[in-house]
């Protein structure tokens, strides 16, 4: 519940802070990075997080996996105003935001990071 509870608030708050800046706030997707201990092959797991209308199907999903440990967020951010500009290291940036430091958590979230391909996020597994 807490992880479910830090994901809506963060992604909440970095879409109101696009509005903000008079950003598109459906610019910014996110995806929840877990693993399951008893599970050894897999190194983590993305799940996208949906659009608001589809939140209680995706907290089922997460509220029934089985000893997962939540690694924390990956964020996309796609900016239009960059990409105009030409400024493609700034249209398109994925990174990552930790929620614990246990579980080797860092280089598991960067694999997830690293693992996902450039122009979307997806949900994956990384082995």
């Amino acid at each position: 519940m807490a992880a479910l509870a830090m994901t809506m608030e963060l992604l909440d708050s970095f879409r109101s802070e696009m509005q903000r800046e008079e950003l598109n706030p459906n610019d910014v997707e996110a995806g929840l990075v877990f693993f399951q201990p008893k599970i050894k092959e897999i190194l983590a797991h993305t799940v996208i997080v949906p659009p608001p209308g589809e939140f209680g199907r995706f907290c089922e999903e997460i509220l029934a996996l089985e000893g997962a440990v939540f690694l924390g967020l990956l964020f996309l951010h796609r900016d239009a105003k960059a990409k105009k500009a030409g400024d493609e290291k700034r249209a398109s940036v994925l990174f990552g935001y930790p929620f614990t430091k246990a579980h080797n958590a860092a280089a598991r979230l960067l694999a997830a990071k690293d693992s996902q391909a450039k122009g979307g996020l997806k949900s994956q597994v990384v082995n």
